[in-house]
C-alpha cells in the first residue's frame, strides 16, 4: 500500500470476537477458547497491530466468581509481553452486573489506558500455575499506554468506553447489565446520546469506528442493538435512525460486532432511510458456527457484500492517513462443519499448546477478503449485473488539506459485476467498489489511486443445503483476482519524455514490492500484453494497454485490483527454470537405500535456493549450486520427487516430477508376539476381549498387524502399539494369533494363543450407599465413581412433557458429553449451571447433596460408575434415593425431578427404569410435588435387561431436563443414593396340592413359605425358584433374578417368626417330568 502524504506511517489494529467453549474435557478450553485465542495472538503479534479489540462473548459463561472472565483476563497475556493493548467489550454470555464489576477490574486499561495490569491470574492444568506470572510464557512485568483520551459512560465505567489512536476515534458500546445491577438489555436514548457525543469528539480529516457485541442487523440471531427483533418498534423507531444518522454524520463507515458466528459484510440503510453504514459481523473464534435464520421484511435495509460460514477468523485494519484497508483471514474449521465441544477449530499438526510460549509453526489463516475506503475517494455500489463504470479525481484530497498532489483523474470505462455469489439465503452479494487516493511519487506522472472491492465476492458454497453443517464446500478465495475492467488515469506530460512515452514502458503501473512500478498488465491473470498509442477501444482485451497522449490518459485492461500510477515501468521478473537431472525417472533402489538427488536451476537474475519434496514433503534444500543433497535410509516404496527453486525475488518454480521405486531384495521378516491375553486365559461371556501384539522389522518398518480368530480376520493395526478389542464375547473357544506385515511385504505369524469364553456363574452382589456428605461444604470434587454429563446438542425445548427423555438417537442420554469442570459449593444453588453444585439439604449445612440446574442444553446427568466386583453375575438390583426439590417456580416449566437409566455396555446405549420417571400427580412413576422438599424413592426392584458380568461395569444415571425457559428454573438435589442387590433372608417352604390341569395343560399348586428368622419380616417377599428343572417354566413368574424365575410377594402385613403366608405356583410342563426346585427368599 502507497503511504499518504502528511500523515504518520500506517499502523494497524486487529479485531476479534466471541471465543466460547462450553467444557474441556482435555482442559485446553476452559469455558474459554484458549487454543483459538494463543493462535490469533500469534497472528496479531506477527502481523505487528498496536491493539486488539474483541467484539463480546469473551467466555461461554462468566463462571462461578466469574472465574472464567479472569482465565480470558488471562490470555491477553501473550499480546501484554509483546507490547500490544487489548480492548474487550462483554458479549450475551457475560452480561450480568457481577461480571460487569469483575470486568473492571481485570481490564483496568478500557478507563485507564494503562494494559499489562490484569489481576486475577488463573492456574491451569495445561499450562501451568499463571497465578505467579513469572510462569508466563516471555513474561514481560512492564505496564504501558496505547491509545489517548479515554472516556466512558458514567454508569458503565470501562464497559462503554472511547479513547483515540492517531487519527482515528474508537467508540466501544456495551448493552449489558450494569455493575449497578440496573437492567440494560438495548440501547438507550442516553446510550445513543453518549455515543453522538464520543464521536463528535473526532478531528477534522480523521476515521471514526464503532463497536459492540450486536450489530445494526444480525444474521442468525434476531437481537440487535435495540431489541429482540429488527422489527420490533423500538427498533424501526427513532432511536435506531438517530443512532445511525449519528454514526453517518461523524464519518463512521463501519460497525463491528460480533455475536452470529459468522463472517458477513452488508450496507444497512436506518428505517427512515436516510442513513447506511456498513455492517461487519466477525467471524467464529469458538466451537460454534451458525448459519443465517430465515429473514424478515428487514432484511429489504440490507445489501448484502459478502458471507462466509463455518470459518475462523480474525481481522487486520491498516490505517495510512485518508486510507483504511481491511483484511480478513481465516481458515476452515476442523470439524467439516458444526464443532462439539472437544473438537479443535483450528485444524493443523502441531495445535496442542504447551507452557513454550507463541506458537511457532505456520498458520494455515489465509487472506479471505480485503476491502476499504477512503475519506479523499467515493463509494460506488455496484449490483450483479450492474456497471462498474465511474470517474474520480484527487480534488477532494486537496480539499481536505492534504499535500503533495499533482491534480490526477480517473476513471473505469467498462467492466460489468460478473459475479455469482449468493449469501445462505439465496440474496445476490454486491460490490462495494472504494476509491482512494496518495500523492505523486518522483517515480510517477500521476497521483496514485487505490481500488478496493473489485475482487470476487467472499461468499460460501452452499449448493446442497439437505445439510449445510456438514455439506458445505469450502473454496479458498483469490484475493486479487477481479472481473475485467478497463481502468484509465491522466498523467502530467512535463514528467515524461516523447522517447518514454512511445516506449511501450510507459503508462498504467502497479507498486511490485521489489521491482517497483511494472506494468499493470504484467499482474493479469492470463491475457496477452499489446502495447497501442491510441484511446481504449470497445474489442480491445484483456492484456492491452496503451497512452492517449492527445488526452494525456493512460489506460489497460486488466482484472486484478491494487495500488495504480501512470509510471515508466520496470520490466517484471521472470520465475527461475528448474529440472531433476538425479535420480532418473523409474530409477530402482535396493532399500535401505541412500539417494543423490540433484537439479538444475537457472534464473534472470539469481536462484537463491532449492527445496527437495517427496510428494508434498519437504526433504532438503540446497542454497548453492551444484543443487544437491542426499537422502538417506530410504525403506521399500514407490516415491515421487521434485524440486522446488525460488529466485532472488521470491517467485517459485516446481519442476516435473520424477517417479522411483525402492524394494528390499533380502528382506528380514518381522517378529510379532500376543503379549495378552495369556495361553490358556478364561473369560465370561459378553466380556470385551483385548488383544495386545508387539511388532518390530530390522530392516524396515512394520507396515501393520492384523489380529485372527482361527482363519477369521478381526482387524488390524497401523501404528504401535498394536491392539485390537473383541466386544461381547461368545460362548466357545478362541484360538487367536497375529500376523505382522513390514513394508516390504514380508509377513510372520505369531504363536498362538487359547482362549476359553464360559458362562458366568450368578450370585454376583454390590452393596454401594452415598450421601455426598464427603465432599464438605466448600468441596468441588466429585466422590469417586460420580460425574456429570450433559446433552451439548440439544435447548430447552429438546425434551418435554410429550417427549420425555429418549435413551438412545439424536439428542438422547446416549448422546451426553462429560463435564469435567469442578463443581460449584454453595448452600444456595442460584441456576444455570452445568456444572453441578455441591449443595445442601434447607436449614441443614452439612446435609450435602449434588444438585442440577441445566442450561442451554437440554438437561444434565449425575452418573455414577459401578464395578461387579463379586464373582458372579447380576441381573437385578435395588435402587433407592432422595430428590430434593431446592426451588419452585410459579408454573411447572419442566419435567419433575431425575429420570433414571442404566447402561450395561459402558454408555453406549441406555435403558430407562420407567417405573420410576417422576411426575406431579401421577397416575404411576414417583410423584414429585411442585413445592420445595425431599421426596424419598424407597428401594425398588430393577430387574435388568441384561447382565453385569464379574468385573463389568454398571452405570447409572440420574438425569434432570432443561425446561421452558421461565425463570426461576427448577433445581433438583439427589442424596442418599443406595445401589444393592436383594438380599436372602431365612425361611423355609414346602410345596403342596400339585395338580395337572387339562384344559390348560398346566400344573398349579401352593408354595408355603415361613419365616425362620428371630424377628418380623415386613414389605416384599421375592420367592426364587433356583435350580427348577430344565424345560419346566415358571408361568406366573414376576420376574428373574440371580438367574432364576422369583415371585414378588407383598406381605399385607408384617410376618412374625413362625407365621406362613402361601404363594399359588403354576408351570408349563411340556415333558411332564417331575418338577424340582430350590427355594431361596430375598429382600
Amino acid at each position: 500500500m502507497i503511504a499518504s502524504a502528511a500523515f504518520a506511517a500506517p499502523w494497524k489494529f486487529g479485531v476479534m470476537s466471541d471465543t466460547q467453549w462450553p467444557t474441556s474435557p482435555d482442559n485446553k478450553n476452559p469455558n474459554v477458547a484458549v487454543n483459538v485465542i494463543r493462535h490469533l495472538n500469534t497472528e496479531f503479534v506477527n502481523k505487528g497491530v498496536k491493539f486488539v479489540i474483541q467484539v463480546g462473548d469473551l467466555t461461554d459463561t462468566a463462571g462461578t466468581n466469574n472465574i472464567n472472565l479472569d482465565v480470558r483476563a488471562t490470555f491477553a497475556q501473550d499480546l501484554y509481553n509483546a507490547g500490544i493493548g487489548f480492548y474487550p467489550l462483554r458479549g450475551n454470555h457475560e452480561s450480568g452486573a457481577s461480571a460487569g464489576v469483575r470486568f473492571q477490574q481485570i481490564f483496568p486499561q478500557t478507563q485507564s489506558c494503562m494494559n499489562n495490569q490484569t489481576p486475577n491470574m488463573v492456574a491451569t492444568t495445561i499450562y501451568g500455575d499463571l497465578t505467579n506470572l513469572a510462569n508466563y510464557p516471555n513474561y514481560n512485568s512492564t505496564d504501558f499506554c496505547v491509545g489517548s483520551n479515554f472516556s466512558s459512560k458514567s454508569d458503565l465505567a470501562g464497559l462503554s468506553y472511547s479513547f483515540d489512536y492517531d487519527n482515528a476515534r474508537f467508540v466501544l458500546i456495551d448493552q449489558f447489565t450494569k455493575p449497578a445491577g440496573t437492567s440494560h438489555s438495548n440501547l438507550d436514548a442516553a446510550d445513543v446520546a453518549w455515543v453522538g457525543t464520543e464521536l463528535a469528539k473526532k478531528s477534522a480529516n480523521g476515521h471514526a469506528f464503532t463497536f459492540a457485541h450486536k450489530g445494526l442487523i444480525t444474521e442468525n440471531h434476531y437481537d440487535t442493538l435495540f431489541g429482540s427483533s429488527p422489527e420490533n418498534p423500538g427498533v424501526t423507531g427513532g432511536l435506531t435512525n438517530s443512532f445511525m444518522a449519528s454514526l453517518a454524520n461523524n464519518g463512521v463507515r463501519y460497525h463491528m460486532g460480533g455475536h452470529d458466528h459468522m463472517h458477513n459484510r452488508a450496507i444497512v440503510t436506518s428505517p427512515d432511510g436516510l442513513s447506511k453504514v456498513q455492517n461487519l459481523i466477525a467471524a467464529s473464534n469458538s466451537y460454534k458456527f451458525y448459519i443465517p435464520a430465515a429473514l424478515g421484511t428487514w432484511s429489504t435495509r440490507e445489501t448484502m457484500l459478502a458471507q462466509e460460514l463455518f470459518t475462523v477468523g480474525y481481522y487486520i485494519f491498516t490505517v495510512d492517513g485518508p486510507k483504511v484497508t481491511v483484511d480478513h483471514y481465516a481458515m476452515p474449521n476442523g470439524c467439516n462443519g458444526d464443532c462439539d465441544q472437544t473438537t479443535d477449530v483450528i485444524p493443523y499438526s502441531g495445535n496442542t499448546p504447551t507452557a513454550n510460549g507463541l506458537f511457532t509453526e505456520p498458520v494455515p489463516f489465509t487472506k479471505h477478503e480485503t476491502f476499504g475506503y477512503s475519506l479523499n475517494g467515493k463509494e460506488v455500489v455496484v449490483a450483479q449485473g450492474g456497471s462498474y463504470v465511474l470517474t474520480d479525481d484527487t480534488t477532494k484530497a486537496i480539499a481536505n488539506g492534504e499535500t503533495g498532489f499533482i491534480t490526477t483523474s480517473a476513471a473505469i470505462l467498462s467492466g460489468t459485476n460478473d459475479s455469482t455469489g449468493k449469501d445462505y439465503r439465496g440474496r445476490a452479494l454486491s460490490k462495494s467498489v472504494n476509491t482512494g487516493w496518495a500523492p505523486a511519487t518522483t517515480e510517477t506522472a500521476s497521483d496514485i489511486l487505490t481500488l478496493w472491492g473489485m475482487q470476487e465476492s467472499l461468499a460460501t458454497d452452499l449448493s446442497d443445503t439437505s445439510n449445510p453443517n456438514q455439506n458445505y464446500r469450502y473454496v479458498e478465495p483469490d484475493t486479487n483476482r477481479s472481473d475485467i475492467y478497463v481502468l484509465s488515469m491522466s498523467y502530467d506530460p512535463s514528467r515524461v519524455t516523447a522517447e518514454v512515452l512511445a516506449s511501450g514502458n510507459f503508462g498504467l503501473a502497479v507498486k511490485d514490492e521489489v521491482r517497483g512500478w511494472v506494468n499493470a498488465v504484467a499482474k493479469n491473470y492470463g491475457g496477452t500484453a499489446t502495447f497501442v498509442t491510441r484511446p481504449w477501444a470497445a474489442d480491445d482485451q484483456l492484456g492491452t494497454y496503451g497512452v492517449d497522449p492527445a488526452t494525456h490518459t493512460a489506460w489497460a485492461v486488466i482484472n486484478h485490483a491494487s495500488d495504480f500510477a501512470v509510471a515508466s515501468m520496470n520490466v517484471a521478473n521472470t520465475a527461475p527454470v528448474v529440472a531433476v537431472t538425479a535420480p532418473v525417472a523409474d530409477a530402482f533402489f535396493d532399500a535401505p537405500a541412500n539417494i543423490t538427488i540433484s537439479a538444475d536451476a537457472t534464473d534472470d537474475v539469481a536462484v537463491a535456493k532449492v527445496e527437495f519434496y517427496n510428494g508434498s514433503v519437504k526433504i532438503g534444500q540446497a542454497t548453492a549450486a551444484p543443487f544437491s543433497m542426499t537422502w538417506n535410509g530410504i525403506f521399500s516404496g514407490s516415491y515421487t520427487l521434485k524440486a522446488v527453486a525460488t529466485d532472488n525475488e521470491g517467485m517459485k518454480t516446481t519442476s516435473a516430477p520424477v517417479s522411483i521405486t525402492v524394494n528390499n531384495l533380502d528382506n528380514v521378516a518381522p517378529s510379532v508376539a500376543l503379549t495378552s491375553p495369556v495361553d490358556g486365559a478364561t473369560v465370561f461371556v459378553g466380556s470385551t476381549i483385548t488383544l495386545n501384539a508387539t511388532a518390530a522389522d530390522t530392516d524396515g518398518t512394520v507396515s501393520k498387524v492384523e489380529f485372527y480368530n482361527g482363519a477369521v480376520k478381526l482387524g488390524e493395526d497401523t501404528t504401535a502399539p498394536y491392539t485390537f478389542s473383541v466386544p461381547s464375547a461368545a460362548l466357545g473357544t478362541y484360538v487367536f494369533t497375529a500376523v505382522a506385515t513390514d513394508n516390504d511385504g514380508g509377513v510372520r505369524t505369531s504363536s498362538s494363543v487359547n482362549v476359553s469364553v464360559i458362562p458366568a456363574p450368578p450370585g454376583g452382589t454390590v452393596n454401594f450407599t452415598e450421601n455426598f456428605n464427603s465432599m464438605g461444604t466448600t468441596g468441588t470434587t466429585k466422590p469417586a465413581g460420580w460425574s456429570i454429563w450433559n446433552n451439548s446438542g440439544g435447548s430447552n425445548s429438546t425434551w418435554s412433557a410429550a417427549t420425555g427423555i429418549p435413551a438412545n438417537g439424536a439428542n438422547s442420554v446416549a448422546t451426553m458429553v462429560i463435564n469435567n469442570t469442578a463443581l460449584t459449593a454453595t448452600t444456595t444453588p442460584t441456576g444455570n449451571n452445568n456444572n453441578g453444585y455441591n449443595a445442601a439439604a434447607a436449614g441443614v449445612t452439612s446435609d450435602r447433596m449434588i444438585a442440577t440446574a441445566p442450561t442451554s442444553n437440554a438437561g444434565t446427568a449425575i452418573q455414577l460408575q459401578l464395578t461387579n466386583s463379586s464373582g458372579g453375575y447380576i441381573d437385578w438390583l435395588k435402587v433407592g434415593y432422595d430428590i430434593y426439590r431446592i426451588n419452585a417456580p410459579s408454573s411447572v416449566n419442566e419435567l419433575q425431578g431425575f429420570w433414571l437409566f442404566y447402561s450395561l455396555d459402558n454408555g453406549i446405549s441406555w435403558t430407562n427404569v420407567a417405573a420410576l420417571n417422576p411426575t406431579v400427580a401421577g397416575p404411576g412413576g414417583v410423584i414429585i410435588p411442585n413445592t420445595v422438599g425431599k421426596t424419598t424413592v424407597a428401594p425398588t426392584l430393577i430387574t435388568l435387561a441384561g447382565k453385569v458380568n464379574p468385573g463389568a461395569p454398571l452405570l447409572l444415571r440420574w438425569v434432570d431436563d432443561n425446561g421452558v425457559p421461565t425463570s426461576p428454573d427448577q433445581m433438583y438435589g439427589l442424596d442418599n443414593v443406595t445401589v444393592a442387590t436383594p438380599a436372602a433372608i431365612q425361611t423355609t417352604a414346602t410345596t403342596s396340592g400339585m395338580v395337572y390341569n387339562r384344559a390348560t395343560r398346566l400344573y398349579t399348586g401352593t408354595l408355603t413359605v415361613t419365616n425362620a428368622t428371630a424377628g418380623p419380616i415386613a414389605g416384599t417377599l421375592l420367592v426364587s425358584l433356583a435350580n427348577l428343572t430344565p424345560g419346566v417354566t415358571l408361568t406366573n413368574a414376576s420376574g428373574t433374578g440371580n438367574g432364576a424365575p422369583y415371585i414378588a410377594k407383598a406381605l399385607a402385613q408384617p410376618l412374625n417368626p413362625g407365621e406362613s403366608v402361601a404363594i399359588p405356583l403354576t408351570f408349563s410342563n411340556p415333558s411332564n417330568t417331575k418338577i424340582n426346585f430350590t427355594t431361596v427368599t430375598y429382600q
